[in-house]
């Protein structure tokens, strides 16, 4: 029983193409390895916001308004409510 030829053939030219193209790729990622450069990162610590002095920003995030400490705002409660002797 003869086996049917199902494959077709390839232009010689596309496999050329095809293998200078992974030729190329292959030689990209080589250079590419070998021009990593080291970063080098160095942080300075910002200065601490204080409720009595000047804030860096617009918005401050400290306050000795309402409860005459140095309190983040979101821990300074948000309303008071003032009770009576009657009402205890």
């Amino acid at each position: 029983m003869a086996r049917p030829e199902t494959a077709l053939p390839v232009n010689s030219s596309l496999r050329k193409i095809a293998v200078v193209v992974a030729t190329a790729i292959s030689g990209m990622s080589f250079y590419a390895h070998a021009a990593e450069d080291t970063i080098t990162v160095t942080t300075s610590a910002a200065p601490q916001e204080s409720a009595w002095g000047p804030a860096a920003t617009i918005a401050a995030k400290h306050t000795a308004t309402a409860t005459k400490t140095d309190t983040p705002i979101e821990k300074t409660p948000q309303s008071i409510s003032v009770v009576t002797r009657e009402e205890m």
